[in-house]
């Protein structure tokens, strides 16, 4: 559908695709703000950023890998939005042709 935010991959002459654009309609400037419309935005979800924080650390592996990650005791709301956006970009960069 023209205009409805797909999540689609945009053209890109080089490549066939940009990573960097897949962004909601094109409003979001990038894929960590992307992931924070997901996961707090109206139509998506009922994300709150200290509720995330607090389950993931309730999971050991969660925290070890956080920490081997981003240095800090306990994830952070911030870094897992880093961290969706690198899955995202490695993913992007990995898909097969359909």
């Amino acid at each position: 559908m023209r205009g409805h935010n797909t999540g689609q991959f945009a053209n890109d002459d080089q490549h066939g695709l940009s990573i960097d654009k897949i962004v909601l309609g094109w409003r979001v400037p990038s894929l960590e703000a992307q992931a924070d419309s997901a996961i707090s935005g109206n139509l998506a979800g009922n994300g709150d950023a200290v509720m995330i924080e607090e389950r993931l650390a309730q999971i050991p592996e969660y925290v070890r890998l956080f920490k081997q990650a981003f240095g800090s005791e306990r994830p952070l709301y911030d870094h897992a939005l880093k961290a969706i956006a690198v899955r995202t970009r490695r993913d992007g960069f990995n898909r097969q042709p359909t």
